[in-house]
């Protein structure tokens, strides 16, 4: 096998954490099979070099210098769809949506069956708000990979963005019956269980979650939000403090610890709590130093 295979199997396996693919299968390109007809007017062992460098720089850290390398494997093969997807796939992970999707967009007219590249252009989409498009994008690559656990969690999270709530939970369910122990799955139907004030089945479903990720932040956000909904502040005041203990900016659970604060009249801590809120540029907290505060 060309050792550019390893490429596209090495870049498909590092996608950040927020933006994970687990793979159930890595396309096949045997020998110049994944080389365009115009590499053999040039040295392939370069675009080897390029290529290969690009992936051990990536996996240093080395962003932008993977770039750089992408770009000269694209210089010396602009119809190689994988140099593109790659290059795409780098540009989304140094915030370049656009650059990133302009990549994708080039790798898919070469290759308009590859799902991958559907699913990390949702990805971007969703980044600059394209709601619809990301969409598109998250049925096409279903359509093409029936079997694509994250695409089927992606569209989900999204559709419930979109209050398509039962859409939603299908998704999400469809991705159980892959994985039934996908904690981002679990989670996300037990936010959206608790957006449909279904709170004691939301319980359920984010307890499942922190058991099998204890450090997943949203979904102590989320179970304490239930938990406030049900009256049980103790229980919510200790998912809040749990979900910032893990991620410290979360600017939603300290205006929510403020609410349950300000509920039990300590004005003191409800203002302590809305000014972290606050100064994490959450507009909701400014309201309530304004009002109460």
């Amino acid at each position: 096998m060309h050792k550019k295979s390893a490429i596209l199997a090495y870049f498909l396996s590092v996608i950040p954490l927020t933006q994970i693919i687990q793979i159930r299968y890595i396309p096949i390109f045997v020998g110049s099979a994944i080389i365009s007809l115009d590499s053999i007017k040039v040295n392939a062992e370069n675009i080897d070099f390029y290529s290969n460098r690009a992936m051990k720089r990536a996996g240093f850290g080395d962003t932008k210098g993977a770039i750089s390398d992408m770009d000269k494997v694209i210089e010396m093969d602009p119809k190689y769809f994988n140099a593109y997807y790659n290059r795409g796939n780098l540009k989304s992970r140094i915030g370049d949506c656009n650059g990133a999707i302009a990549d994708l967009n080039e790798a898919i007219k070469m290759t308009p069956y590859l799902p991958y590249a559907f699913f990390l252009r949702g990805l971007c989409k969703k980044q600059i708000n394209d709601y619809s498009g990301a969409l598109k994008d998250y049925d096409k690559a279903i359509e093409y990979d029936s079997l694509f656990l994250n695409a089927y969690v992606n569209r989900g999270n999204l559709k419930g963005d979109l209050k398509d709530y039962s859409g939603a939970i299908s998704d999400l369910d469809e991705a159980l019956t892959l994985d039934p122990n996908n904690a981002l799955a679990i989670g996300n139907r037990g936010k959206i269980k608790t957006d449909l004030k279904d709170y004691k089945e939301a319980i359920k479903d984010l307890n499942k979650a922190i058991e099998l990720k204890p450090n997943f932040a949203q979904a102590f956000y989320n179970r304490g939000r239930s938990q406030y909904f049900l009256n049980n502040y103790s229980a919510a005041i200790k998912d809040f403090k749990n979900a910032i203990k893990i991620e410290p900016n979360l600017a939603m659970a300290h205006y929510n610890l403020g609410v349950i604060k300000a509920n039990q009249n300590n004005k003191k801590d409800a203002c302590r709590y809305w000014k972290k809120g606050s100064d994490l540029g959450n507009a909701e907290s400014k309201k309530a130093i304004n009002l109460l505060c």
